[in-house]
């Protein structure tokens, strides 16, 4: 008895012990100038906004992007708008304790590859954004089908996303 008493309190310990790994919260974003819109001719992606929100015990994320008019949405009706997306985050246990995020009806993922007080990375080989008539939804952030793109995003103030 004394050996189960023991296990169940040194157990207990060992989990409020355990370093708890950081949820992402808070506003992130950023506006590509330019000079790396020229440097980087497929990405689809000019302006971002995530911003990170707990609904009860479920952690949601809204993604709004400012499409460029470039890579596979250029000359669409999809080029130089604004598309908004939810994604619901977990934390990824298979990942070192890191964070993912999914959008519903198979419209893909982003792993949470860096984040600290400054800078947010996420990575992505499909994640749809913009609302449409299916599933997913209208434009893939991918640059091309099924490859890895990462987009780094920093710390904004949370009425920057408030108002995107």
């Amino acid at each position: 008895m004394r050996n189960i008493i023991f296990t169940s309190v040194f157990t207990a310990l060992a989990v409020l012990a355990a370093p708890a790994v950081a949820a992402p919260a808070g506003c992130w974003s950023r506006q590509y100038d330019a000079g790396h819109l020229k440097q980087n001719p497929a990405q689809v992606v000019e302006a971002s906004w995530l911003n990170f929100i707990w609904q009860g015990s479920t952690l949601t994320a809204n993604l709004s992007v400012y499409t460029a008019n470039q890579g596979h949405v250029r000359g669409t009706k999809n080029a130089e708008q604004v598309l908004d997306q939810v994604l619901l985050c977990w934390q990824d246990e298979g990942r070192k304790n890191a964070w993912s995020c999914s959008v519903e009806c198979d419209g893909g993922m982003m792993e949470i590859t860096r984040m600290d007080g400054k800078v947010l990375e996420f990575r992505t080989n499909y994640l749809m954004v913009g609302d449409t008539d299916r599933c997913g939804g209208a434009v893939d952030l991918a640059e091309h089908p099924g490859q890895s793109v990462t987009y780094r995003l920093y710390r904004a103030p949370d009425g920057e996303c408030e108002t995107n």
